[in-house]
């Protein structure tokens, strides 16, 4: 057997013996896990290195659930504190949860602007999606993961929320905080369920945001780092190379790409890499319009002209900049007595006065460029 299909074997065992715990069946469990620690010793004779080290820890750790399984069978007690050790933590709080789990209500209708990005989206992931036979008939390739790459509150989370939601998906949100652990072999473990988990539904979508928090570029960082990278690039290969790239879509989102390990920018990975701009002036019309729509006195501002001062704005700022706005209103009824109850063109002027654009021109150049050299490295 290859490499993958061990892999592949190991995992359908790993995710059998989950259910079984949770749904309280221990030796069940016991036997698929033993099944699983055989796949992994066959798997261990074909590796070297960091590879082989994160697949002996694999073994010792799967080792040490079926002994506590073991000891919960010889008591007779079910669903032993395992379950929570390994994530299966169906009864447990929402808090616990290592990634947030949910089907966005966010469509492209509710993201402002961004039409060339929303087209690019369109033909290279959803209709894919939604159009597979169409495209097996043109024999067009697809697959292959997304990276969402810009300037910071420029909406690329929202981006794929609606990506998600367009093609139906459950979507696993995915920070570096929610994968790394300070106890070694950790991260590399949460990598593994996480994969795990979105391969238990029939649609899914990863979302890893903040990308280079945990995929960044090996030749700096320390041992830890690398077996976590080395195990992400494990599991999307299995993803986007396989029969579940039908299923599964990996979307990820950075404000800094060239930190990223050139590894996940290989074809097979993150093969389209889409730059997500600066909201322009009709999205910025947009974002105002729908910050102020039904608050008192909206009809009065001059949405054109502040669109057009907010020229350099993320869109965060031009939403903090509508919430400043109110805050002052709110401030001057207060002060004249509950008078005059409506939003003003001068507390815009005067939030204008307060509130600045938090892009440095500095960051713009610095993925301008780096847009274009990938660009022609591309071509």
């Amino acid at each position: 057997m290859t490499k993958e299909a061990i892999r592949m074997e190991f995992d359908r065992l790993y995710a059998k013996a989950m259910a079984s715990i949770a749904h309280g069946q221990d030796l069940a469990a016991k036997n698929y896990l033993t099944a699983a620690a055989g796949q992994l010793s066959k798997l261990l004779a074909k590796t070297e290195g960091e590879e082989q080290e994160s697949v002996q820890n694999w073994i010792l750790d799967i080792g040490a659930q079926i002994e506590k399984l073991r000891i919960g069978i010889e008591n007779e007690k079910t669903k032993p504190l395992l379950m929570e050790k390994v994530g299966a933590e169906q009864n447990s709080s929402p808090k616990r949860k290592p990634f947030m789990v949910d089907i966005p209500d966010v469509t492209f209708e509710d993201v402002a602007g961004m039409c060339e990005v929303k087209e690019v989206v369109r033909d290279k992931v959803i209709y894919p999606r939604l159009y597979p036979q169409l495209f097996k008939t043109f024999r067009k390739k697809s697959g292959g993961g997304i990276l969402l790459y810009g300037l910071p509150g420029t909406g690329k989370t929202m981006v794929a929320k609606a990506i998600a939601r367009e093609t139906g998906a459950k979507m696993f949100t995915v920070k570096p905080s929610d994968l790394l652990s300070k106890w070694f072999g950790n991260s590399e473990k949460n990598v593994r369920k996480l994969f795990l988990a979105a391969r238990s539904e029939r649609n899914a979508v990863i979302f890893l945001d903040e990308l280079e928090g945990f995929a960044c570029s090996r030749d700096s960082e320390s041992d830890s780092m690398n077996r976590v990278v080395g195990e992400l690039l494990t599991q999307m290969q299995g993803v986007t190379d396989g029969d579940e790239e039908d299923r599964i879509l990996l979307i990820a989102a950075t404000n800094r790409p060239w930190d990223i390990d050139s590894a996940f920018l290989r074809p097979g990975r993150f093969d389209e890499r889409i730059y997500v701009p600066l909201p322009d002036l009709e999205a910025r019309k947009v974002i105002i319009k729908n910050s102020i729509l039904g608050v008192p006195g909206h009809e009065d501002v001059l949405v054109e002209r502040m669109a057009q001062e907010t020229e350099g704005y993320n869109g965060a700022d031009v939403e903090y900049l509508c919430e400043k706005a109110k805050e002052l209103a709110i401030r001057r009824v207060i002060a004249a007595k509950m008078k005059d109850k409506k939003l003003t063109q001068e507390d815009f002027d005067q939030a204008l006065r307060e509130v600045r654009s938090s892009v440095a021109k500095k960051d713009i150049s610095r993925l301008e460029g780096w847009e274009k050299e990938n660009i022609e490295h591309a071509s």
